[in-house]
C-alpha cells in the first residue's frame, strides 16, 4: 500500500498543478463597455474576475461581490460607472472548462484507488 500512495500522492499533485496552470493560463481579459443605459453589464456577474481602471488612474483587480445599474464592486469597494475609466472582465478561454472537467475527474479516480487500495490493505491481515 505505501508504494501505491508513494506513487498517487506525487500524481495528484501533477494533476492538480495541472488544473491550476490550465485555469490561469488560458483566461483573457475582455473589454466590458460601460452602460450609458442604467442597466448592468451582461457579461459581468457576481463572481466575475474584473480589472478596473479608475478616471483617477487607480488600478484595482478583484471579485465582483455587487454589480447594479450604478457601479461594480468587490474587496476594494464600489465603484460608480461614471468613476470607471476601462473595465475587462476575465473570461475562460476555449477548452478550458473541459481539461479542468477532465482533470477533476482523473484526480477523483486517483483518490478513489487510493482508497480502495488502503482499505484492502487494512482488511487483509498479516500487511
Amino acid at each position: 500500500i505505501l508504494d501505491s500512495m508513494k506513487t498517487s500522492i506525487p500524481l495528484a499533485r501533477y494533476l492538480l498543478a495541472l488544473l491550476l496552470l490550465n485555469l490561469a493560463a488560458c483566461s483573457t481579459m475582455q473589454p466590458v463597455a460601460l452602460p450609458e443605459n442604467g442597466y448592468a453589464p451582461d457579461s459581468v456577474v457576481i463572481g466575475s474576475q474584473v480589472e478596473l481602471l479608475t478616471t483617477e488612474g487607480a488600478l484595482y483587480r478583484f471579485a465582483v461581490t455587487e454589480i447594479n445599474e450604478a457601479g461594480v464592486g468587490g474587496e476594494p469597494g464600489f465603484f460608480p460607472y461614471s468613476e470607471i475609466e476601462t473595465l475587462q472582465v476575465r473570461e475562460a478561454g476555449e477548452g478550458t472548462v473541459l481539461v479542468a472537467i477532465v482533470i477533476t475527474v482523473a484526480l477523483g479516480m486517483l483518490f478513489a484507488w487510493a482508497i480502495d487500495e488502503a482499505t484492502k490493505a487494512a482488511l487483509t491481515p498479516g500487511l
